[in-house]
């Protein structure tokens, strides 16, 4: 009788001990889950402003270009050769510095996206991936930030220059027509 009891209450810790480790389990994978959640909203919620910010931009800049354009088109017969080559010449190196971003950041989404892959299939337990994902994604923001301003600056101070040119000239001929 007594090896019974025993025996029963040996199964009762054995019962209750495997219950803990399930809640445990739960308990760990519920905060994995969220964390995992959490990161992915953050991930969208970035990508989101980072599309918003980079679509806005680029859309303010090909307005700057289509007015240059305009400006230019409407007043190149009043322009001297050295001013239109002037301007051509601003207009152009600021749109291959744009275009030369935009093929930069193409291919360095694409190596960010193929490294993300990577950390998706190793088989890293939840935090190890986390963690490898928070590390992928700063070093592809920082890469990003460093390059736009590389990039930003001089294509819009050459597509000012080349609208300021365009700008002054046509005020110039304003007054001395």
């Amino acid at each position: 009788m007594l090896n019974l009891i025993q025996k029963f209450h040996q199964d009762s810790v054995k019962r209750d001990r495997e219950i803990i480790e399930h809640i445990n389990e739960l308990i760990c994978r519920q905060s994995s889950d969220s964390q995992t959640l959490f990161i992915a909203q953050r991930k969208e919620i970035l990508s989101h402003l980072y599309q918003k910010a980079s679509s806005y931009t680029n859309l303010i800049i090909l307005a700057g270009y289509a007015g240059i354009f305009g400006v230019w088109q409407n007043t190149k017969d009043l322009l001297d050769k050295r001013i239109i080559l002037w301007v051509a010449l601003l207009v152009s190196c600021s749109l291959l510095l744009f275009v030369g971003f935009e093929v930069f950041k193409m291919i360095a989404e694409s190596l960010f996206f193929k490294k993300l892959n990577v950390i998706i299939e190793k088989r890293f337990d939840e935090q190890q991936r986390i963690a490898a994902w928070k590390i992928a994604f700063n070093e592809y923001s920082n890469q990003q930030c460093k390059i736009w301003s590389i990039f930003l600056i001089p294509t819009v101070l050459l597509g000012f220059s080349a609208a300021l040119i365009l700008i002054y000239q046509f005020i110039r001929n304003l007054f001395i027509s």
